[in-house]
């Protein structure tokens, strides 16, 4: 059977076969630096709908050796300016309201990964979700929480 006939066959099973997408991202809020000012990117390829465990993941990178850490996920919304501690995150804003929480800790070179295994669902093609990061930065005289900046992330 040639790979139409098998592509037929799937869509009329209401079945869709491995696809790999691209994964757009674009800055889209301010970041909260402190002493250190991670930074946040997409890592690996979204495959839909792969028969192997393919990851897509966010990262943060410039972060604080084994802190802990936390990638928010979201919808975009107004800016929400967060309280100045003292030497801490001032003039910062929240620009997402946050949808889920994913907390994890930095690796001895300060990085953070969160992988997601995409499921079988062309409806997630053009969707979007923004991403933001938070860890401690314990570099200063007081320990601070710090942001990278919020990424909007689309699949193509």
């Amino acid at each position: 059977m040639n790979r139409s006939a098998l592509v037929a066959l799937a869509f009329l099973a209401g079945l869709m076969l491995p696809s790999s997408l691209s994964a757009q991202s674009a800055l889209t809020g301010p970041g909260c630096p402190g002493f250190i000012s991670p930074s946040i990117q997409c890592q690996g390829s979204p495959v839909v709908c792969s028969p192997l465990p393919v990851l897509f993941g966010i990262g943060m990178a410039g972060g604080a050796p084994l802190q802990p850490a936390v990638l928010v996920l979201g919808v975009d919304a107004p800016a929400t300016p967060i309280p100045s501690f003292p030497m801490c995150m001032s003039g910062c804003a929240i620009t997402l309201a946050p949808v889920a929480f994913l907390p994890t800790t930095t690796n001895l070179a300060g990085e953070a990964q969160h992988g997601f295994a995409l499921p079988c669902d062309p409806s997630l093609i053009g969707q979007s979700v923004e991403a933001q990061w938070g860890t401690i930065d314990p570099s200063g005289i007081i320990v601070c929480a710090v942001a990278t900046p919020e990424m909007r992330v689309t699949l193509q």
